[in-house]
């Protein structure tokens, strides 16, 4: 009886493992739309992160969270030397607030990922995608969940936001 037991358990933690690690999943608390981790890549991806992929990471819903919650309270920071870098003297002071980050991206899906880097740090990908004006979002959808999206052009440029938060380091690294 407690060996079958064990494996009902064993089954069941399993089994939500997989769908964590494959599956779409919600967070009301951050946004309206869903998310997904991708821990099944190549390093392709990382290519862009200053050429310091060192290994993969297996993100798990703790992660998402804690990036989530990073980046609402510091997105002002983040945009703002951003900004700085590229000369631009955009007005973002309302971004200051965390509610009004969150507004920002309510609207977005997220895809999660992450990776190790040359420094032993962890890192975790978040990539924030709008597809409410996006011409063919059903096209967008049906590969969401299977690969990791970036995109260029235009449209891309003003629906889609991604961050690498060093949670080693607690910190959003610069991508520029």
């Amino acid at each position: 009886m407690i060996i079958m037991n064990f494996k009902l358990l064993f089954t069941i933690v399993f089994l939500n493992f997989v769908s964590l690690q494959n599956g779409e999943f919600e967070l009301k608390k951050f946004y309206k739309n869903k998310g997904v981790i991708i821990n099944n890549y190549e390093t392709w991806p990382f290519v862009f992160a200053n050429n310091n992929f060192s290994k993969k990471y297996y993100t798990s819903k703790e992660d998402i969270i804690l990036s989530e919650k990073f980046i609402q309270n510091n997105y002002y920071y983040y945009k703002k030397d951003l900004l700085n870098h590229f000369g631009s003297n955009s007005n973002i002071e309302k971004l200051k607030k965390a509610k009004n980050v969150k507004r920002r991206f309510i609207n977005h899906y997220r895809q999660y990922s992450g990776f190790i880097d040359q420094n032993n740090d962890t890192i975790i990908y978040v990539y924030m995608l709008n597809i409410k004006k996006h011409k063919n979002p059903d096209e967008i959808i049906k590969h969401w969940n299977k690969s990791l999206i970036s995109g260029n052009g235009e449209w891309f440029y003003n629906n889609q936001e991604y961050f690498l938060f060093n949670k080693s380091k607690n910190r959003l690294e610069k991508s520029y």
